[in-house]
């Protein structure tokens, strides 16, 4: 007979957290909306939720984030994979290069070294990510591969990064801003992430604390990374646009679910997996809510619609190979509204067109 093992209930608690996760913001939605009967709490909700980052609640559902930036869903991948990678080799208690010290090509360490060496030209965001959790791992798996694997990708990522800053060298990039987005005091920024993170909050540092007495080793190296990024990410904004240190606060989460979905699956109280598998569905409610506003919305408003690629292809044949298209848009609706999109309209297939368009091609300017 099959026996559902802690390792094998872990797994499936963490797979089932990956698209599922919300914290709270659920408990807000139904006492404003008064959405307590299940028709009105999984109902189309498009007023609340278009509003939920002025009421503080910047924690989107997974499902939301992961469709809409796939870049985001691949640096997710790495960072697990490359955590994967580092627990492997901290439990073998052993050098992955083998008694003579050699530092293969084939060696997973070093495609992860190379892999993260490139990273900033992809996500500076999981760049940031990957360094820590290389530091961490070279620290406290005493590696000799994992050490030269991180001077490695430090090497090559050294003068992307030095490229990258001269580009984003203006102002209002890395600015000191205390709290992100919480306001308030101390007690205001508390009650900021017990919304936004519900029961994962104290659950994350129940599964440390406990982590670190039962597996220092594997604890530490998902600890300390997702640590240094939680308190980075709420000291310092990194973009112009301070949600985008959202990203940071997930691969912070990324580097916790682990730990706890272990944690929670090691219980052995009495009705322990009932309770377990009811703080899983409390922690899934908040994407529950919105996920039919999400499907409703999506096929209501579709980022691209047929007469906006039509009328990309028109403006595409009828301008120059090297004009530069300017645009009022909102790059979150697909609705032109009030942000400005510079693109060659070699691209004009996935544009979405509408009113004014201001063609400028060598010393011509003109209007469409």
């Amino acid at each position: 007979r099959a026996r559902i093992t802690p390792a094998t209930f872990a797994a499936a608690l963490s797979l089932v957290l990956l698209p599922t996760f919300g914290g709270f913001q659920w408990l807000v939605f139904a006492r404003r909306e008064g959405a307590w009967s299940l028709s009105r709490f999984f109902g189309v909700h498009e007023a609340f939720w278009a509003k939920a980052e002025e009421l503080g609640l910047v924690w989107e559902n997974h499902v939301v984030i992961f469709s809409s930036q796939k870049h985001l869903l691949l640096a997710a991948a790495f960072i697990l994979v490359l955590a994967g990678v580092f627990l492997a080799s901290g439990r073998e208690k052993r050098n992955v290069e083998g008694s003579n010290g050699s530092f293969a090509l084939t060696d997973p360490i070093f495609v992860l070294a190379v892999g993260t060496g490139v990273l900033p030209l992809f996500h500076m965001h999981a760049f940031l990510g990957a360094g820590l959790l290389w530091i961490s791992a070279a620290l406290v798996t005493r590696s000799r591969s994992v050490f030269f694997g991180g001077v490695l990708a430090a090497l090559l990522a050294l003068p992307l990064v030095i490229w990258l800053a001269g580009l984003f060298s203006r102002a209002g990039f890395l600015a000191f801003e205390p709290g992100w987005m919480a306001t308030g005091s101390t007690r205001g920024w508390l009650r900021f992430w017990l919304v936004n993170l519900g029961v994962f909050l104290p659950l994350s540092v129940l599964a440390v604390w406990g982590g670190i007495r039962r597996q220092r080793s594997d604890t530490l190296i998902l600890a300390l990374p997702s640590l240094a990024l939680f308190v980075l990410a709420n000291l310092v904004r990194f973009q112009p646009y301070r949600w985008d240190n959202f990203k940071m606060f997930l691969l912070a989460w990324l580097l916790l679910t682990p730990l706890v979905a272990a944690e929670m699956a090691r219980w052995r109280f009495p009705l322990a997996k009932f309770i377990a598998v009811s703080l899983l569905i409390l922690m899934s409610l908040t994407t529950l809510a919105d996920a039919r506003r999400h499907l409703w919305y999506r096929a209501h408003y579709p980022v691209y619609t047929p007469a906006s690629r039509a009328f990309a292809r028109t403006l595409d044949a009828r301008t120059p190979r090297d004009a530069v298209v300017l645009a009022e848009t909102d790059t979150n609706s697909g609705a032109f509204n009030t942000a400005t999109l510079a693109t060659s309209t070699r691209a004009s297939d996935s544009l979405s067109l509408t009113g004014t368009i201001t063609v400028l091609a060598g010393d011509t300017l003109s209007i469409v």
